[in-house]
């Protein structure tokens, strides 16, 4: 009997020292959590971390008191540490090159998904400096789109001022006007749009062989001879001819000084000047010799006037509201001086007056 107490007691002696002093390989517990903490090294070296995880949480939930347990908690502490500096380094990596949207993803991230780290505290610390960089960034962005948006626009403004002085140049006026518009309409308010206003305000329409302006005055494209829109006595409203025009003695109207449209030198123009303006709406002049005086150039239009073309004849476009009658030239007749030429708008023809008669008067000057 006493041998078989004996070794019982010293069996139960030992096992009491091994737990009181935790000697490993007296430790049952002990030693099942190091065989399953050497299984997870194991797969960690075969890089199968995520089976390697499934047994240190296996220690800590059967063997949490032991010194293993111990060993699991730190190595997955420092395995976290490890895998937020990670992001963290990704945080300052976003943030030097100044993408500050970016920083803030991961900076979140990381205090999300390792709250209790270092790099989490720091990434705490960085959150409100990134959220203000982030700010300023995305004013600055916006600032350089608006301003981006500016430059495209100019540039597009250009391009159609740019079209429009090439139509006007090449005297293509239509063209030029449709461009001058458009910049107006979509562009307002730009200093481009100022400009497009000015010239359209000098813009002229292009009909027959006339150039008509918006001043009131009308250039003559063969003869290069510039004309008031109206006769005298009427006025220019901007698009028209108002009023009723004055009927002048030849004295008179050789007298008449006006300034126009910035001009002062118009005058009375001569009878071959003023057969310029004879216009047949048929198509269809015909010459006949009226003397010396008149060149032997009397210009006028076949057919019946009023029926086979129109009266007055002269191109009404450009001279709107032209009276159908006669327009003192300033050329005296040679062989009658109380005489002077003048051209009948109404029956086309020119003939010499008067000088005391009454007849209407149309101004010109020479063209530059």
């Amino acid at each position: 009997m006493q041998k078989i107490l004996i070794p019982l007691l010293l069996l139960c002696f030992v096992a009491l020292a091994a737990q009181a002093w935790d000697i490993p390989f007296l430790n049952t517990d002990e030693s099942k959590a190091e065989e399953l903490y050497n299984k997870a090294l194991d797969l960690e070296v075969q890089d199968q971390s995520d089976k390697a995880l499934l047994y240190y949480q296996d220690i800590l939930t059967r063997y949490p008191d032991t010194e293993t347990a111990k060993a699991v908690r730190k190595k997955l502490a420092e395995a976290k540490e490890s895998e937020a500096d990670v992001i963290y380094q990704k945080v300052l990596q976003a943030e030097a090159r100044q993408d500050f949207t970016q920083a803030l993803v991961y900076c979140r991230e990381l205090i999300n998904r390792y709250p209790d780290t270092r790099s989490a505290s720091e990434a705490q610390n960085k959150l409100a400096d990134l959220e203000q960089a982030q700010q300023v960034a995305q004013a600055r962005q916006q600032q350089r789109e608006a301003e981006q948006q500016q430059q495209e626009a100019q540039q597009a403004i250009n391009d159609l001022y740019q079209k429009a002085l090439q139509y006007e140049a090449l005297q293509d006026f239509n063209n030029a006007r449709l461009y001058y518009l458009d910049v107006l309409n979509r562009y307002p308010g730009s200093s481009t749009a100022q400009a497009a206003q000015a010239k359209l305000n000098k813009l002229p329409t292009k009909i027959n062989r006339y150039l008509g302006y918006p001043d009131g005055t009308a250039k003559d494209m063969v003869t290069e001879l510039m004309w008031m829109h109206c006769s005298v006595g009427q006025k220019w409203n901007g698009s028209t001819c108002v009023g009723k025009a004055q009927r002048f003695k030849w004295d008179d109207a050789k007298a008449i000084h006006k300034t126009f449209a910035g001009y002062n030198d118009w005058r009375l123009p001569s009878i071959k000047e003023l057969r310029t303006l004879v216009y047949c709406s048929n198509g269809k002049p015909h010459y006949l010799s009226m003397g010396k005086d008149a060149n032997n150039n009397y210009s006028g239009c076949q057919g019946e006037s009023g029926k086979d073309h129109d009266q007055p004849t002269i191109v009404k476009a450009i001279f709107p509201n032209t009276p159908s009658g006669r327009f003192w030239s300033s050329s005296p007749h040679a062989d009658y001086s109380n005489y002077a030429w003048y051209v009948n708008f109404n029956y086309e023809d020119d003939n010499h007056g008067y000088h005391g008669g009454s007849k209407l008067v149309r101004l010109m000057r020479d063209g530059q």
